[in-house]
């Protein structure tokens, strides 16, 4: 079950239009300090939150990979990426292939 704190972090990082957040706002969000704040995030939601982090930008881009046509660079640093260097590194890791061919795969 997802607590309060939990729901109320993701909740707002669905509603951020540039989740550009770092560990500190997500626990000022959640009202905790941020050692108290990883430690929670990680027993309550099973990864560590710079991993939940990475694998919801990651489904951000894919989301607008899917819907349109903009460029890598614009995409990455939409889902809070701030360079397109650690955006395909996090894309490889999620996905197992690069943006590009995963915005190939797409358009088949």
């Amino acid at each position: 079950m997802v607590c309060d704190r939990t729901a109320r972090l993701v909740a707002r990082l669905e509603n951020l239009p540039f989740p550009h957040v770092t560990l500190a706002q997500a626990a000022d969000i959640a009202c905790m300090e941020p050692s108290a704040f990883s430690r929670f995030f990680h027993h309550r939601i099973g990864v560590k939150f710079s991993e939940f982090l990475r694998a919801y930008r990651v489904s951000r881009a894919l989301q607008e990979m899917e819907q349109g046509d903009a460029p890598l660079k614009v995409i990455a640093g939409r889902a809070g990426f701030r360079s397109l260097a650690t955006f395909d590194r996090a894309v490889k890791r999620e996905t197992g292939a690069s943006p590009s061919r995963v915005r190939h795969a797409l358009f088949r």
